[in-house]
């Protein structure tokens, strides 16, 4: 439960809006960046954390889910005296604090044209770099009124947006991968993430000159964990068994990396991927412990990647596809693509992960697939989920 900053009461959750937590006591409200995308302010609303970012944490009050100064951020609402209304922000937790009646007046604002901002917010625009962004929509929403009444506008920008998006990640939505909506920007570049990136493909590729020489000679073998004194459970890392295995590990590494990286920093950023390897292996070489068919593969560490986006990045949305067969003709697929959370899509990989090792156990592995070395490191994202929000809280 959420404390409030200024009562350090427990938030209670407003049953109309899912993600708005009020206080009994000062009447001031928490809600989340994602819940405010979907007000008719919604276009500026996607600048809000990036604004957060260049600001300075001058807040007096800390954030309710990581106790950490929020940057005070000036919208687009005015005030009785023609001030931009303050908010405070946190760009980590993506949580943004209005005093008493203060939501109210942000929801019953009318959203402003570029050329009529406050002054400070377009300083502040100016700042973050997103003024030129934000011109484009108010042009975009202009265009549009001609056209469509005013209660149909903010429908067809997002439509717009969404018809924009399926085709910037068409292939990737084609192959069943699932693609981040609105993804926040980073603080800094991921340096780490693109680095092993390269690193894994370089190695892989190598590696294929070879063939199954590599993999025999290189790859864990859990009825031999250790041979050449335990650097199978390194060198596996950065083999794969075919171009499409590297790339479907390359993708989730660099979609879900850049964010989990930006969160941890670099250094903890590799020790949760090196200690989510060593632990999916583990628990791999544990439960077959008679196998000897190599296992390689970045999927265990990429998994511990992957789990704490999910519970980091909960309200985070992705988009995927997937394919419905035709009543008609068995060869036809059509695409349904939708929306869910990153927690929901993390539960349903893990059902997925349990589903599949409960068929490996007692049986060989044979078919490709680590399903134990993907719930290991998908665990060791969970201790270090677990041990960055007690961080948090103690800070």
């Amino acid at each position: 439960m959420f404390p409030c900053p200024d009562c350090h009461l427990d938030l209670s959750r407003l049953t109309a809006r899912a993600n708005v937590w009020e206080c009994p006591t000062c009447g001031g409200r928490a809600a989340d960046l994602s819940g405010l995308r979907r007000t008719h302010v919604g276009a500026f609303v996607r600048q809000l954390r990036m604004m957060a970012l260049r600001a300075s944490p001058i807040s007096r009050r800390a954030c309710p889910g990581c106790a950490k100064p929020m940057a005070e951020v000036p919208t687009i609402s005015a005030t009785a005296a023609g001030a931009p209304l303050m908010l405070d922000v946190c760009p980590r937790c993506e949580i943004v604090w209005f005093d008493r009646r203060e939501h109210e007046a942000w929801l019953a604002a009318p959203a402003a044209a570029a050329a009529n901002l406050p002054f400070e917010t377009r300083q502040a625009l100016d700042r973050s770099g997103v003024s030129e962004q934000l011109a484009r929509t108010a042009a975009l929403r202009e265009a549009a009124a001609e056209h469509l009444a005013v209660e149909e506008m903010d429908g067809f920008i997002e439509r717009t947006a969404a018809h924009d998006l399926r085709w910037q990640h068409f292939i990737w939505l084609v192959f069943g991968l699932p693609v981040e909506v609105e993804p926040p920007p980073l603080r800094s570049r991921p340096w780490a993430t693109w680095s092993l990136a390269a690193v894994i493909t370089l190695a892989s590729l190598c590696a294929f000159a070879f063939g199954d020489r590599a993999v025999d000679a290189l790859g864990l073998i859990s009825a031999d964990v250790w041979r050449h004194h335990g650097l199978t459970f390194m060198t596996s890392f950065f083999l794969h068994g075919s171009l499409l295995h590297l790339l479907g590990n390359l993708y989730f590494l660099v979609v879900f990396g850049d964010d989990v990286e930006d969160r941890l920093g670099r250094a903890g950023y590799l020790v949760l991927i090196a200690l989510s390897a060593v632990t999916g292996d583990l628990l791999h070489t544990a439960i077959h412990a008679d196998s000897t068919v190599p296992s390689i593969g970045a999927s265990g560490g990429i998994s511990g990647v992957m789990a704490f986006y999910a519970l980091r990045f909960a309200r985070r949305r992705l988009r995927v596809v997937l394919g419905v067969p035709s009543a008609r003709h068995s060869w036809l697929r059509y695409g349904l693509m939708f929306d869910m959370r990153a927690s929901a899509a993390m539960a349903l990989w893990v059902l997925v992960q349990l589903a599949g090792a409960g068929l490996q156990v007692g049986a060989d592995v044979r078919d490709g697939v680590a399903y134990l070395a993907h719930l290991g490191g998908a665990a060791m994202g969970l201790v270090f989920w677990l041990g960055d929000r007690a961080y948090s809280m103690s800070h």
